[in-house]
This record gives C-alpha cells, sequence and structure tokens, in this order.
C-alpha cells in the first residue's frame, strides 16, 4: 500500500516551445507512506518507508530543500536520512557531464541484522560548494572518504551523446 502528498505549485510548459529566455518555476511539499512486501529467492520481506520534505525547481536547478526518510525492514533493520543543508544539482553542470548535486549534505543512521547480531553506524554526505565535478566526500563513522562518481559510474566522456538510446528499468527505450 502506497499514500503519497504533494503541495505547491508546478508551471507546466510545453518542453517542446520551451526557448532559452522562458522561465519556469515549481515548488512543493512531500509526504509519501509505503509498505511493500517482495519475495527475493524464496524470503518475504516487507519494508515500511516514510518521507517527508519540501522541493524546488526553477530555471538555475532543482533543490531539496528539506528531506526526513525513515524505514524499517521485516527483520529489524532500520535507516535513517536528513538534509542538513538544502541539495542542490545546477542544470549547468549538466555540459560538463554532471549529474549529481554540486552542494548540499545529507546525514542518516542505519541498523542491520548481521549473523552475529545488529549492526549499526551512521554517515554523512557532503556535495561540495557548488562546483561541477561529480566529487562527493562520504563520511562514515567517523572516516571520510572522498569519491569521484564519474570514475564509480565509469563515465567516458563521450558516454552520454544526446542522441543515445537507453532502456530504463522496465526494459522500454527512450531517446535522450
Amino acid at each position: 500500500s502506497c499514500t503519497e502528498k504533494y503541495n505547491g505549485i508546478w508551471e507546466e510548459i510545453d518542453s517542446t516551445t520551451i526557448s532559452e529566455d522562458e522561465v519556469w518555476n515549481a515548488s512543493y511539499s512531500f509526504e509519501s507512506n509505503l509498505k511493500e512486501t517482495y519475495t527475493e529467492e524464496g524470503v518475504t520481506e516487507e519494508i515500511t518507508y516514510q518521507s517527508a520534505g519540501s522541493e524546488q525547481w526553477d530555471e538555475k536547478g532543482f533543490t531539496v530543500l528539506s528531506a526526513d526518510e525513515k524505514g524499517t525492514f521485516s527483520d529489524g533493520s532500520t535507516f535513517e536520512s536528513k538534509v542538513e543543508v538544502p541539495l542542490f544539482l545546477d542544470f549547468s553542470c549538466n555540459e560538463d557531464e554532471v549529474f549529481v548535486f554540486v552542494s548540499g549534505r545529507e546525514a542518516g543512521s542505519y541498523t542491520w541484522q548481521d549473523e552475529s547480531g545488529p549492526v549499526s553506524g551512521s554517515y554523512s554526505m557532503d556535495f561540495g560548494n557548488g562546483a561541477c565535478d561529480n566529487l562527493v566526500s562520504i563520511t562514515e563513522d567517523g572516516i571520510t572518504e572522498e569519491i569521484d562518481l564519474a570514475e564509480e559510474w565509469d563515465l567516458e566522456e563521450d558516454e552520454w551523446d544526446d542522441d543515445e538510446e537507453w532502456e530504463d528499468d522496465e526494459g522500454d527505450e527512450e531517446e535522450v
């Protein structure tokens, strides 16, 4: 079962008529309550997920102003995360093939069930100061590592051709 609620304003624009001079904006708050049951390798799991926050779009980029998430699995594993500093994805960075937030910070905690009992930890992800660089600093239990997501995703310089087709998760082809 799933309930989602969105409140806000969205200015609809026909994307075929967008010119460089047009300005479009959206801002909204959201709440989600999701309960999902699935079976994998003969084991049935249930996940309960809740989130709430607010987001904004404008001609410069996409911003997650606030977000709180938490989830619980049927085996007792849990996770929580919170946006501590708004996350910003700068649309001008697309020319540099940057597809992640360029600034902001998110933090969270988790507990999962291991053979020897529960394992807990905490983390934070710092997306930087606004540079179009695909870098994120991840701190987990006090240890910080900077990761270049372009390298992690093995992106080649010319890999994102605008006329290239790709398959989405459902196997449908889309032109990008």
